[in-house]
């Protein structure tokens, strides 16, 4: 909706950190991105996401066509609240979040920006040792349950969804691309605890699945979680404002979704029982 993403994905060894803490300081950097241009202009405005590898290092680049960064606002860029949005489209944490979790993994984050041209962020990480190599992830007890559910996740980003049934090992999940796909899995098949669903998507978009849901299987429209982004129209802010659907936006952490879906599924469980809540 707001520009093309092109992927220059070059060849990188392991480093030792957080898959979902990554995952947080992308879709930051990308969501800001998406700010710096105005929409309506797709084919000319560009996010550009760059890997490579050098000297010990892993560095990730998100390079935006977007309006740039004034000068004077250079020097507050990663202070917590420091904002240059307008009011209602950011915390002012993102970037300050960001920086913190790439400086705890002994890395680092630089700018270059040029007012009307766009902003460049690179990210440099120092590679995994070898003997650290042989380590798995060290989240282990964080995977445990006290529920399982069937979850339907829908989100049209390939990326996003394998992020997410890494985060939800545990449950059982079922993916689909697209809201029509997620309209056919759930006309044949509706034993689903929790369904987290794009608002964004093409043609069948999260609140088109959402009002299908409510004429079709009104119990399943009660179970859906809206995922967003920052960069959503005013009929999508319109629409959530009418419902009571609980809302996810992105990046979310790991943690956070797990208790999220924990709750929803204990509750939808519950509901099948009898229970009362």
């Amino acid at each position: 909706y707001r520009a093309r993403l092109v992927k220059d994905y070059g060849r990188i060894p392991v480093i030792m950190a957080s898959e979902g803490r990554l995952s947080q300081v992308f879709l930051n950097l990308i969501i800001n991105a998406c700010h710096a241009m105005t929409e309506g202009d797709v084919e000319n405005n560009e996010i550009r996401v760059r890997t490579w590898a050098d000297e010990g290092h892993v560095y990730a680049e998100v390079r935006d066509s977007g309006s740039g960064i004034a000068p004077e606002n250079m020097k507050n860029l990663f202070e917590p609240f420091f904002s240059t949005k307008e009011i209602g489209s950011g915390s002012g944490l993102g970037l300050s979040i960001s920086k913190n979790i790439v400086e705890g993994y002994g890395g680092d984050i630089s700018v270059e920006t040029e007012v009307g041209k766009g902003t460049s962020f690179t990210l440099r990480i120092p590679v995994r040792q070898e003997e650290e190599a042989a380590e798995e992830n060290p989240v282990v007890g964080d995977s445990k349950l006290t529920a399982t559910g069937r979850i339907l996740i829908v989100d049209d980003e390939d990326g996003i969804r394998a992020a997410i049934v890494r985060m939800l090992r545990g449950h059982e999940t079922v993916e689909v691309a697209s809201g029509a796909a997620a309209k056919q899995v759930l006309e044949k098949d509706q034993k689903f605890d929790v369904i987290l669903c794009d608002m964004m998507m093409p043609k069948v978009s999260g609140m088109d699945l959402h009002q299908w849901l409510l004429k079709s299987h009104p119990i399943l429209a009660e179970r859906l979680i809206f995922i967003t982004g920052g960069a959503f129209t005013p009929k999508a802010r319109e629409y959530l404002s009418k419902v009571d659907n609980l809302r996810l936006e992105k990046p979310f952490d790991a943690v956070n979704l797990k208790k999220i879906v924990q709750g929803r599924v204990i509750i939808a469980k519950g509901k099948e029982r009898g229970d009362r809540f």
